[in-house]
């Protein structure tokens, strides 16, 4: 057990033994949040953090959201969709910024740092590979706070939002792979799965994480062969057990990636988060697959897994390099906007409804560990280690900032 879960123990522990009569005194009093949501360009995002229907309950809870108009339409949510439940729909960015709470579905950027001040709390993805030092070092300066849907826990230590859009990319990853297999796609003509007297499509997936689980899932559901390859054992095994065995699993051993690699249709790239990235498919890798084999990076916001990735955003997403049909999205599950949309608002919607029935977010953050875990800058200070070591900043443990009562 490392100090941080040391830490997380002890907090937990010194709370459980709190009188009934404190805690209530900490949880009875209500804060009213008056919550920003923002849309994105969407030429790369279509997604929405909060439905009209999230929206209703965090409303109904004595709260009030502010949207800027036409921010749901990419997820086919009209404005009228919004008001219908209390919203009040802004016209320009300035007047959703008049909120305390800023939730939107693209990191903050420079755009976003014109608008912010101290007492601004934002919640969004961090995309710590995609983000740039001075933009942490912005924030850190007009003392913002940050919340990151990557780093966001619930009770059991699992991290929501990272798992439900895993599940939606893993499974999505092969609906792609079938599409630009196609002749509509100028692909081979490949159908992705199994028919009676020809050979199974073969589909690679590199990595065990959740988004390989849901990949291989849907992959052997059409039929199609499936070789996984992983650095764990017993992640592997895991796997194996759960899909009953259909699978054909290996460790990242170079002559059974290459033979893999020979007779592949599609690569998926999904490593765990945990996995350090170093290129594990070189160039000259990609030399050996057939000519419109689909590969599909899920990785691209840890910096790609195949060393031919390109990010690629707008209209034209997929190109062709070495031969291989590349998908190297940010996220590829804003194709599916508005189920991700849902998804994402479920977990967020209860995030925030208990956020307001703190009396302050010190008080959330100090007796909800879950949402802690997601700060990763708190009024100004750095909190996150992750993003400390990647830019060469100081950080500060959120435990040591807020002593238990």
């Amino acid at each position: 057990m490392n100090d941080r879960e040391l830490l997380k123990l002890e907090s937990l522990t010194q709370r459980k033994l709190l009188p009934q009569e404190e805690l209530k005194r900490h949880f009875s009093r209500k804060q009213h949040l008056t919550i920003g949501v923002l849309g994105s360009d969407r030429r790369i995002e279509n997604r929405i953090p909060l439905t009209p229907q999230g929206c209703e309950l965090l409303i109904k809870n004595g709260n009030s959201v502010k949207l800027l108009s036409n921010a749901g339409v990419g997820a086919s949510f009209d404005d009228v969709d919004y008001s219908e439940y209390g919203v009040e729909i802004c016209n320009s960015v300035e007047e959703v910024y008049q909120s305390n709470i800023i939730v939107k579905m693209t990191p903050v950027d420079d755009e976003d740092l014109k608008y912010l001040h101290r007492g601004h709390v934002v919640i969004s993805p961090l995309h710590l590979y995609l983000q740039s030092k001075e933009v942490i070092q912005r924030l850190i300066e007009k003392r913002i706070t940050c919340v990151a849907f990557e780093y966001l826990q619930n009770d059991y230590s699992a991290y929501p939002i990272v798992q439900i859009l895993s599940e939606i990319s893993g499974m999505l990853s092969i609906q792609v792979a079938s599409n630009y297999l196609s002749n509509e796609n100028k692909g081979r003509g490949i159908f992705l799965g199994g028919i009676t007297g020809i050979s199974p499509s073969e589909v690679v997936i590199l990595g065990a994480s959740t988004a390989a689980e849901y990949a291989a899932r849907s992959a052997l559901a059409m039929g199609a062969t499936v070789k996984m390859f992983d650095d764990c054992v017993n992640r592997l095994r895991d796997l194996n057990e759960k899909l009953g065995g259909r699978l054909s699993t290996s460790i990242f051993y170079p002559q059974a990636l290459k033979k893999a690699f020979k007779s592949a249709d599609v690569v998926i790239g999904a490593l765990s988060q945990s996995t350090p990235l170093e290129l594990f498919i070189p160039e000259d890798m990609m030399d050996i697959l057939k000519k419109g084999c689909v590969a599909i990076d899920l990785n691209m916001m840890q910096g790609g897994c195949f060393e031919t990735s390109e990010l690629r955003e707008g209209k034209s997403p997929i190109f062709v390099k070495k031969g291989v049909v590349h998908c190297c999205v940010r996220d590829i599950t804003t194709r599916v906007s508005r189920t991700t949309s849902i998804a994402l608002s479920n977990v967020l919607t209860s995030s925030i409804l208990e956020l307001s029935n703190c009396p302050s977010i010190e008080h959330h953050i100090r007796y909800h560990i879950g949402f802690a875990e997601g700060v990763y800058i708190y009024n100004g200070v750095l909190t996150n280690e992750d993003v400390g070591q990647r830019f060469g900043l100081d950080y500060k443990s959120l435990n040591l900032l807020f002593p238990i009562l």
